[in-house]
């Protein structure tokens, strides 16, 4: 399992629509928790960017995002798992995935020495 660390951004909701097993079209939500995180760019420069890790039905009916609606603007230690996949047009990435209870692990951030 990996542990993704941050400021939690709370919990965002994203409705699209897909084809139905009859063809037809039906709409979906998918449940995001937002982390923002610091990365060193190409010029070794600090940037901070969001990462969204998708949360299963199971973490839904469980209340998990009203947990993260909680952290909102406080460090976090979310576990993630990593999904790869490829599309029919040649595209391909990865998704990020709660992991196990979806529960913050219980991580004490410490900063880096400059």
């Amino acid at each position: 399992m990996l542990t993704l660390l941050g400021m939690c951004d709370g919990v965002f909701v994203k409705t699209k629509e897909v084809r139905g097993r009859d063809g037809s079209n039906v709409q979906i939500k998918e449940h995001y928790v937002l982390i923002q995180v610091e990365e060193q760019n190409q010029y070794d420069r600090v940037e901070v960017k969001t990462r969204e890790v998708r949360m299963a039905k199971k973490h839904i009916d469980s209340g998990i995002d009203r947990l993260y609606d909680a952290l909102k603007g406080k460090p976090v230690a979310v576990p993630v798992y990593v999904q790869a996949w490829a599309s029919r047009a040649g595209n391909a990435g990865f998704d990020l995935w709660l992991s196990g209870d979806g529960k913050n692990a219980n991580v004490q951030l410490i900063p880096a020495e400059k």
